[in-house]
């Protein structure tokens, strides 16, 4: 095990509890501080970027495009070196250009989920349908996004999340009644940021037809698996599997990856609309999903590295929480003064 200590703010618990161990008083009261601080700064990110615009002066549409483009391949929003993003860097600008040109705002498309995420601690933990602290993080990321592009250019980004919760349903039984209820959430919270304005949430299941699971694509089972691509399988099953079962599932996977993404290309066409993951992919721009981050966020739960300078986020999953010392904090959004005055997670509003 990794001399590593991490913290992990989780509302779920592991199926083992004798195995977790918990942070003392003044950790468990230092994470309150930094997740408060947390909420504080990323509302106060879009307060700043929807307040009143400073007369600033207008850039030419080729500056702006270059200086967006700049910002979206710049270290702390993209992980991917210039050479390996060489071959997506034109289409990229060209398509921030048509809407510079126009004075429009960026579309922005974040390949983010399925509505769900995979627990910390294993295929024996419960899978998380809730967003948390992870998720506000992300938000936080797209603010900073946002106020730095409508530095140079007033009209700004739109920024669409993206959730494939058809996809889910279909390869690992995900009920859309969870999904949904995800998305949902996740809604409130946007809108408790002050963020609705210029974050959407795009959701498979909402577009026609309205079970896009209903029609899989043909695959077949595919050749036997890796065990790390078997554990990923079960991560996001959220139970243990055999090969048979993990190889017809990861199939499955890929098939319903390119169906979606040929959708999703339909519903875009047209809208020189810029795509982003969360990780490397060909002919996308990467987007970190938290500072430092360079990994999908749906693989865990966002936790933080304790040393003798300010705490810094790292994901936890599965395969992390065996190597490292984790350290399990029970915690909740509505444990934060930041949260507590504000749009409760399961309004209605």
């Amino acid at each position: 095990m990794s001399e590593m200590k991490l913290f992990l703010p989780s509302a779920a618990a592991p199926a083992r509890s004798d195995a977790v161990r918990f942070p003392d008083k003044a950790t468990a009261s230092r994470l309150l501080d930094h997740l408060d601080a947390i909420a504080d700064a990323a509302r106060a990110v879009w307060a700043d970027a929807g307040a009143s615009r400073v007369p600033r002066a207008r850039a030419e549409a080729a500056e702006a495009a270059s200086q967006i483009l700049h910002l979206l391949t710049s270290r702390p929003f993209n992980s991917q070196g210039k050479a390996r993003i060489a071959e997506t860097l034109p289409m990229a600008l060209q398509r921030l250009r048509r809407h510079t040109e126009r004075r429009q705002p960026i579309p922005l498309y974040l390949l983010f989920n399925g509505g769900y995420r995979a627990s910390p601690f294993g295929p024996d933990g419960n899978l998380i349908y809730s967003p948390d602290h992870t998720e506000l993080m992300l938000l936080h990321q797209i603010g900073r996004l946002r106020a730095a592009v409508a530095g140079i250019y007033e009209p700004g980004v739109e920024f669409h999340i993206v959730i494939n919760n058809g996809v889910a349903e279909w390869v690992n039984d995900i009920p859309l009644e969870r999904t949904e209820n995800y998305v949902r959430e996740l809604r409130m919270m946007i809108l408790h940021l002050g963020a609705a304005g210029t974050v959407r949430v795009l959701v498979q299941s909402e577009l026609p037809p309205s079970t896009p699971s209903a029609v899989p694509p043909p695959c077949d089972a595919g050749e036997s698996l890796e065990p790390k691509s078997h554990a990923m399988v079960e991560r996001f099953l959220g139970r243990r599997c055999g090969a048979a079962e993990a190889q017809a599932r990861m199939a499955r996977y890929e098939a319903a990856e390119r169906t979606w993404f040929a959708a999703l290309s339909r519903l875009t066409e047209g809208q020189e609309v810029v795509l982003l993951r969360q990780v490397p992919h060909h002919g996308m721009l990467s987007f970190r999903p938290f500072p430092g981050g360079a990994i999908r966020v749906q693989n865990g739960t966002l936790g933080f590295i304790a040393g003798d300078g300010p705490l810094r986020p790292k994901l936890v999953t599965s395969e992390s929480f065996l190597k490292h010392q984790v350290e399990v904090f029970p915690f909740h959004l509505r444990q934060l003064p930041a949260w507590q005055s504000s749009i409760p997670l399961d309004s209605d509003a």
